[in-house]
C-alpha cells in the first residue's frame, strides 16, 4: 500500500532522525535495486555515542489489515562525511 521509511533513534518510537518521501504503491512485483536516500538531520545534544538506528515503515492511512506496505529486499547505510557535528 506504500509509506514513508522513518530513521528513529534508539526506540521505534524515538526521535525522528530523517524520513523519506512518500513511496507509491506498485501492482509490479519488479526486483531491481532502486535507490532511497533519507536526509538525516542529528539533534542538537547528540552525544557521539552509539545508539540504536530502528528503520520505521510507517503510513497513516493504512489500517493494520490492509496489505503490506513495502518489500525491503535489502539495505545499504552510507553515513555522509559532513554528517557528524
Amino acid at each position: 500500500s506504500g509509506g514513508k521509511v522513518a530513521l528513529r533513534l534508539d526506540s521505534p518510537e524515538g526521535e525522528l532522525l530523517g524520513e523519506s518521501e512518500f513511496l507509491e504503491p506498485s501492482e509490479t512485483a519488479g526486483f531491481s535495486p532502486s535507490l532511497l536516500q533519507v536526509p538525516i538531520q542529528l539533534p542538537e545534544n547528540f552525544d557521539k555515542q552509539l545508539h540504536d538506528l530502528y528503520v520505521v515503515f510507517v503510513n497513516p492511512n493504512s489500517s493494520k489489515d490492509q496489505q503490506t506496505l513495502m518489500v525491503v529486499l535489502g539495505t545499504e547505510f552510507k553515513l555522509d562525511k559532513n554528517v557528524m557535528p
